[in-house]
């Protein structure tokens, strides 16, 4: 198996940014996750801050207050141990552990089963923005829980994608849509019903869900392969495509720079229409910084395999990495029908 893979340049021109209170937020976490037993028994307080999981959330809110930043934050660290557990757990007990993560967040939950730092967070987002934005947020969690369930079932049942069902569902098993529904929480605001009914915003949200999704890949997938894991895009188009594994990791960045491309032809064309809707120029705004935070955040955590990587804020040529010709059936694969019904809206 290939040890060390040259990676390609990763395109991103948006500037980078983080909150001047990262410390405090990444302090304000590690509590949280000794209050509630995140991780306890398999990572320590050293794993937690080598993820740099703070630094993520802050590069993504650089200007929101430090009270709605550790909502996320206090979030997203729940999400990223769940989903490393998931890895380790069977289908059936994922279901029954999903079922009570989602009654806890809708509050119908009996006491003795919520889980506990959900249900904190539960009073909080309705605490900072209403119970609409939790339901909101219930059913992205909802979708996400799907798909990563699709992901374990497929594992269990030593069951591979193929290609084209894999970057369906990624778009959703990102986890991005969590984040984008607590867009009330941050910014303080209760538009983010009219804002995702502008079907350019949705069409944001989705390439920025790729975008992440399809780094992500590109950085770990020497983990994922050492695990036999089949749910990567670059395993994926090294096998559909009859690819040596350079030449699929270059085409997933191509696929990624594409859809960077397509980000911001699309948020050139919408931003001049929104003048009047101030919390939806917020929204496209909070999409790029979670792009280039990603980015940012990748080369930095423990989380991934990084050593050669690059940002580049210029569009690099397709020619200058290429280790393969074009060809018809090159770049993203068409969406066709879904591997599963997911809605994701409200």
């Amino acid at each position: 198996m290939t040890t060390t893979l040259k990676l390609p340049p990763l395109y991103c021109p948006f500037e980078p940014g983080i909150h001047a209170q990262v410390e405090v937020a990444e302090a304000w976490m590690l509590r949280f996750c000794k209050r509630h037993k995140i991780g306890a028994g398999r990572l320590s307080e050293d794993d937690l801050r080598a993820m740099r999981i703070a630094e993520f959330v802050a590069r993504a809110y650089p200007d929101v207050s430090i009270e709605r930043l550790c909502i996320i934050l206090d979030w997203t660290v729940w999400a990223f141990v769940a989903d490393d557990r998931a890895d380790f757990t069977s289908p059936e007990q994922l279901r029954v552990r999903y079922g009570e993560c989602l009654r806890t967040l809708r509050g119908t939950a009996p006491l003795s089963d919520r889980v506990a730092p959900l249900d904190e967070l539960r009073h909080r987002i309705v605490a900072a923005s209403g119970e609409r934005c939790l339901q909101r947020f219930a059913k992205a969690v909802e979708t996400w829980f799907d798909a990563m369930l699709w992901e374990v079932s497929n594992r269990a049942g030593h069951a591979a994608p193929s290609l084209a069902e894999y970057i369906e569902v990624r778009e959703f098993d990102v986890g991005m849509y969590t984040e984008f529904a607590l867009f009330d929480v941050t910014h303080a605001t209760d538009q983010t019903d009219a804002i995702w009914d502008i079907a350019e915003v949705r069409t944001l949200m989705a390439a920025t869900s790729n975008i992440i999704g399809w780094s992500n890949d590109i950085y770990s997938y020497l983990k994922e392969s050492a695990l036999k894991d089949p749910h990567n895009l670059v395993g994926l188009l090294a096998e559909h495509r009859g690819l040596s594994i350079p030449e699929a990791l270059a085409e997933a960045a191509i696929m990624h720079n594409r859809e960077v491309d397509r980000f911001v032809r699309i948020e050139s064309r919408l931003v001049p229409r929104l003048a009047d809707f101030p919390e939806a120029v917020r929204f496209t705004e909070m999409l790029r910084s979670w792009i280039r935070s990603n980015l940012d955040w990748s080369l930095r955590s423990a989380r991934y395999e990084t050593k050669g990587a690059k940002v580049v804020a210029a569009r690099p040529s397709t020619d200058a990495y290429r280790v393969i010709p074009p060809g018809p059936a090159r770049g993203v694969v068409r969406r066709g029908r879904r591997a599963r019904p997911i809605e994701v809206r409200r």
